[in-house]
């Protein structure tokens, strides 16, 4: 409330997944509809890291200046940097499903961990319970927001559940059950524009369409360069801007497949000639200066 009050910046600091952009889509968008002054923030890659870091919480502080940052798909092990963000009197709010270790960030003001839901599950009843508590039926977007609940928040809420493997059980198969439905009612053009440029729009949205079609695509961004985009695409009203978006998305994901399936055979090379010269190891170690590390992982498990 004394966010909106003042209109202090509020930073919605989401992770660059396709759980964190999707969480991070919902919780930006509806603070924004609810009248609040927010931004959101994607950490990059290769320059920052995973989740709050010294240089993300630096660069929050040199551009906008906020009142609050609010973490989506991370922050439950982020220590030492909410309390580098408190000490430099910005007060933090995590989101978070990650397992817990053995500290958790007491300098946050409030935790809201949620092991049984997603990140972008978590952001999606955490933004509808700031809906509920804070929104009236006068206001300007009051029917919009509650439509969104029921439609949009929950498809992107489903995307991201499936793309981060979380098992399909309890209020995670809610959300991804209400969600698949709610692609038929979704309005939403960015994600309109990705499932035409995906080739699947009219088809019947499973599980399938978006663990291997729809989330590797929005994944492909955050992996080669700078995630926001995705998150722009999954926001934006604008048709043309849409279209742009879900083109280079595209194109970003063919870019991903190349570079994955070219790192796959030096790597299998290299396990070939360790078995060649009969020098195999009980353990894997494989490396080259040429991988993109966005992409590292795919490599792993591939060869897994």
């Amino acid at each position: 409330k004394k966010m909106k009050e003042e209109n202090k910046p509020v930073i919605v600091y989401t992770d660059y997944d396709a759980d964190g952009i999707t969480g991070g889509s919902i919780l930006w968008e509806a603070l924004h509809l609810m009248g609040f002054n927010a931004m959101p923030y994607v950490p990059h890659r290769q320059l920052e890291g995973y989740g709050f870091s010294i240089k993300g919480i630096d660069a929050i502080l040199e551009k906008h200046n906020p009142g609050l940052i609010i973490s989506v798909d991370h922050g439950i092990a982020a220590v030492d940097q909410i309390a580098y963000a408190k000490g430099k009197g910005i007060p933090v709010i995590v989101t978070d499903h990650h397992a817990k270790q053995e500290k958790i960030p007491d300098s946050a003001e409030v935790i809201f961990h949620i092991p049984a839901l997603s990140g972008s599950g978590v952001a999606y009843f955490f933004a509808k319970e700031v809906f509920t508590e804070l929104s009236k039926p006068e206001d300007k977007n009051y029917n919009k927001l509650e439509n969104h609940f029921k439609t949009d928040y929950l498809a992107l809420a489903s995307i991201g559940t499936v793309a981060d493997l979380v098992p399909l059980v309890g209020p995670s198969r809610s959300i991804v059950k209400y969600g698949l439905k709610s692609f038929n009612e979704c309005q939403r053009t960015g994600l309109a524009e990705l499932m035409k440029e995906a080739k699947i729009e009219g088809h019947e949205i499973t599980p399938y369409e978006i663990g291997f079609i729809i989330a590797p695509r929005i994944n492909a961004i955050g992996r080669l360069e700078h995630a926001l985009d995705a998150l722009r695409l999954l926001c934006t009203p604008n048709k043309e801007r849409a279209r742009e978006l879900a083109s280079k998305v595209g194109q970003l994901n063919e870019d991903r497949k190349s570079l994955v399936d070219k790192a796959v055979k030096e790597a299998k090379k290299q396990v070939n000639d360790m078995i060649l010269t009969g020098s195999l190891p009980k353990i894997l170690i494989l490396k080259s200066d040429d991988w993109h590390e966005g992409i590292i992982g795919l490599i792993a498990s591939k060869m897994v």
